[in-house]
């Protein structure tokens, strides 16, 4: 009798095996998503030139949004942080009278990601 259940067990598994790879060819069953990661460095960074007494900031969205939309925009100056962009706005910055160097991170859900490297504008 033990014989026949561990041959049975084993019967079963071949063909709960079979089932699964038909399934996957067909292509009904797929390997389980990876976990979000923060997004990768934006693109493009660039200054503008100074108009109004406002200096523009230009940049792409990243490559990667590490499986989980951007959710934000943080740009610094001169490393200190100074403003948080929603996704659908251009930064804009009082002129700064000596050279100012600019930084982008993008965040999502599981936090931001690296930094641009840094942008000069040299008045």
């Amino acid at each position: 009798m033990k014989q026949a259940t561990s041959t049975t067990r084993r019967a079963a598994r071949s063909a709960l095996a079979a089932s699964i790879l038909t399934l996957a060819a067909a292509g009904c069953v797929s390997p389980p998503a990876a976990s979000p990661t923060v997004p990768g460095v934006p693109l493009t960074l660039a200054v503008g030139s100074c108009f109004g007494g406002l200096q523009s900031i230009g940049f792409q969205a990243p490559a990667s949004d590490g499986g989980s939309p951007i959710i934000e925009y943080r740009v610094s100056r001169n490393m200190a942080p100074t403003s948080s962009v929603g996704l659908n706005s251009q930064p804009a910055f009082p002129c700064a009278d000596n050279t100012a160097f600019y930084q982008v991170v993008a965040c999502n859900s599981v936090g931001c990601g690296a930094a641009t490297d840094p942008t000069a504008y040299v008045p």
